[in-house]
């Protein structure tokens, strides 16, 4: 260990002590207005921020059908879903579901229902074209270029037991069969 790390755990508290005033700041979330975050479909709560060192921790709201676009993880983000589901290329989170991401590692996340998740990032996410983190300079980079919003949605195929042409699968589907190919079953169910 450290001489740096071993003189933290060297501290020990003493004598007569008072807890300091002012030392825990209480937010009502459900008082705050959403607002509208830098990407479409996505809205914010910020609950903390430290501008100066890139931190923030805040409550955000997905529209089914919204993707964030490819982007980089320059530290470690937490993510707690509160309600719905998003997903990336390795998986989905769920509500009451817990996600986090590795410092560096890159991935565009999407919800197809919508989610309301609570984010703690240590520095922003790292975009083409917005908003990112500049590491060397340890600063907040704007641009005034909006987001790419480029979409690659990968073909699937899905079986499905609702026949084509059913009732069913009409415009209240409409943002799944614009993301999701079907192919009609063989009888022999190939």
């Amino acid at each position: 260990m450290s001489n740096q790390a071993s003189a933290l755990f060297d501290e020990r508290l003493q004598g007569h002590l008072e807890p300091t005033i002012g030392g825990s700041v209480y937010i009502k979330p459900q008082d705050m207005e959403w607002r509208p975050s830098q990407f479409e479909g996505v809205e914010i709560k910020v609950l903390y921020e430290n501008k100066e060192a890139g931190e923030l921790t805040c409550l955000l709201r997905w529209a089914p059908g919204t993707t964030l676009p490819f982007h980089k993880h320059p530290e470690l983000e937490q993510t707690w879903v509160l309600e719905g589901s998003f997903s990336d290329h390795e998986g989905i989170c769920r509500a009451g579901e817990y996600v986090y991401r590795i410092p560096g590692s890159m991935h565009e996340t999407h919800s197809a229902e919508g989610c309301t998740l609570l984010a703690i990032y240590r520095k922003p996410n790292i975009f083409r074209n917005s908003a990112g983190y500049d590491i060397e300079n340890r600063k907040q980079v704007k641009t005034n270029c909006r987001p790419l919003h480029i979409r690659r949605v990968k073909q699937l195929e899905v079986n499905v037991s609702i026949p084509f042409g059913h009732p069913s699968v009409g415009p209240a589907h409409s943002s799944i069969l614009d993301e999701v190919s079907f192919k009609k079953r063989d009888k022999g169910g190939g």
